[in-house]
């Protein structure tokens, strides 16, 4: 990718108006090209294996093939697609499983749209971007975690 290129994304959420608005969202940010649009997990892999985005804005809670199984397959098949997730979920548990499936980055849907342009473009360049709340829980998560030393 080249300086002038734009960074390519398909946007992955079964909530049409969600979906909509951040296919037009997207369109709005400087060097981002909306690739493609998928409601359901399937459908975003099928998606993938066709346009190769460089990044996938992923929901988690879909039917059928729901966000964290489709980001473990999108990151296995296709290893030069990095996945963002962008979720109404905080919770550990979505975080870490979302992180070992395979993104590179998880934000929530209460991000702005400066911070949702900034997560696709380090995501494009393999940068990890995390909203700063999931970065509060996965600090906490891990010095809960059995054989964390002592505070």
């Amino acid at each position: 990718m080249t300086p002038e290129e734009p960074v390519t994304v398909v946007v992955a959420d079964d909530q049409s108006a969600v979906r909509e608005g951040l296919v037009l969202l997207l369109g709005t940010l400087p060097g981002i090209t909306v690739a493609g649009e998928a409601a359901d997990g399937d459908a975003a892999v099928q998606l993938v294996a066709t346009v190769q985005p460089q990044v996938v804005l992923m929901d988690l809670n879909m039917p059928g093939c729901d966000g964290v199984a489709a980001t473990a397959r999108i990151t296995a098949e296709h290893p030069g697609t990095r996945v963002v997730v962008l979720t109404t979920y905080a919770d550990d548990e979505s975080i870490i499983r979302a992180l070992q499936a395979g993104a590179l980055g998880y934000l929530t849907k209460e991000a702005t749209r400066a911070e949702i342009g900034r997560a696709v473009h380090a995501a494009a360049a393999g940068q990890a971007i995390l909203d700063p709340g999931v970065q509060q829980r996965l600090l906490s998560a891990a010095a809960r975690a059995p054989g964390a030393p002592g505070v």
